[in-house]
């Protein structure tokens, strides 16, 4: 009986924290879910969204059919607070910190900060990928960084950037205390249709944002083009659900001297449009895929090992960069299990798997690409 009690207030105590974070979460401005409550759209960008074939009975839809567990989001959110086995490492993860502002123009290039935050220089042009450089409340509750992770880049290590582009609304991709941060140094935003009503809110300049729907493009310079594409996800910040777009993109760059096509994925599940995009669109240079935070309760809007294969075989890219790991638990796999998987399975495939650590500068131009496990040379590896 009275361990039946220390079960109940045990549970009843963690429902209630969960909650506590929940509303105070909700009330932060990083969240940004007043202004879409209140539907405080723009007339023009209300036209837009509406407009749109993807938008059907006040929401955005997938392409294809779609069938997450959407009512049981909450409860797996804050049960991903209480998760052990393994969906976190026990020593920190290795960090190289590469000096950005040094990098010349020039370089042909890629840093990954962990997770789904990206540097890339192509063409000449300088990107920002769905970065998230900050740890402050409420993030520090929800999106708590693995050891040595934490603040390995910050946003005052970020260069002056050309383009910044979101992917979607997600707070593991869209930081509003980043994008405070940077909004001065920024270029032009690219985002989903919708996203550009938070980057308003926070204080970028409107006439520096372009939103898209998904096969619409942007010209950032002569030669250089960013289409917005299908994928197979959603959008939900708190109590609002997809009521903005979200999207896969690539980079094209009319030059022979340079990668011609970068793709990136974004967030989504497996579906018939990989095939097309390399159909419609030609040969992938740099495929940047989402390897992570899977599991079988969203597996329609999340890659699961096994159908990464197919996604890349699809896209036939000559290089290809996982993302969306190694710096959160978002689901409840092995923390290491997405990397290993895909390095196993890639052997003797035609594409070069980069397997760079967090920081680490991939020179396209060098002859030593970064292809080795990093995450096995750690203290807690089995091997060790």
């Amino acid at each position: 009986m009275y361990l039946s009690r220390v079960k109940i207030v045990y549970s009843t105590g963690r429902i209630a924290f969960a909650c506590g974070l929940f509303f105070l979460a909700l009330l932060s401005p990083s969240c940004g879910t007043v202004r879409s409550f209140r539907g405080d759209f723009s007339e023009d960008r209300r036209q837009r969204i509406e407009q749109s074939p993807n938008w059907q009975d006040g929401r955005f839809r997938n392409q294809e059919a779609c069938n997450p567990d959407e009512e049981g989001w909450f409860s797996y959110s804050v049960s991903l607070l209480f998760s052990g086995g393994g969906t976190r490492p026990s020593c920190p993860v290795p960090v190289v910190k590469t000096d950005l502002h040094s990098l010349g123009r020039e370089k042909e290039c890629a840093v990954w900060f962990g997770h789904a935050s990206l540097f890339l220089q192509v063409g000449g042009v300088r990107y920002l990928v769905d970065p998230v450089l900050t740890n402050v409340w409420p993030q520090r509750m929800l999106l708590r960084p693995f050891k040595g992770t934490k603040r390995a880049f910050a946003p005052e290590d970020i260069p002056d950037i050309d383009v910044l582009l979101i992917t979607h609304s997600h707070w593991d991709h869209l930081d509003y205390f980043t994008i405070r941060a940077l909004k001065d140094r920024v270029g032009l935003f690219v985002c989903p249709l919708g996203v550009g009503a938070y980057l308003e809110h926070w204080g970028c300049p409107a006439d520096r944002i372009r939103e898209l729907d998904w096969d619409e493009q942007v010209d950032i310079a002569p030669g250089v083009a960013i289409r917005a594409l299908p994928t197979v996800h959603n959008s939900r910040r708190f109590i609002t659900q997809d009521k903005t777009l979200w999207m896969a993109a690539l980079i094209e760059t009319r030059d022979a001297d340079r990668l011609h096509r970068v793709f990136i994925s974004g967030d989504g599940g497996y579906g018939k449009h990989f095939a097309q995009i390399r159909e419609h669109y030609g040969p992938i240079d740099l495929a940047v895929m989402e390897n992570g935070q899977y599991n079988e309760q969203f597996h329609t809007v999340h890659t699961r090992p096994e159908e990464l294969l197919v996604e890349i075989d699809a896209l036939a890219p000559r290089m290809v960069l996982p993302y969306h790991n190694a710096k959160y638990a978002l689901a409840k796999h092995p923390w290491d299990e997405p990397m290993e998987r895909l390095y196993e399975s890639a052997k003797g495939k035609p594409y070069l798997l980069l397997t760079p650590r967090i920081g680490d500068l991939v020179d396209f131009a060098s002859e030593s690409l970064p292809t080795a496990p990093w995450w096995r040379e750690m203290d807690d590896h089995p091997a060790n």
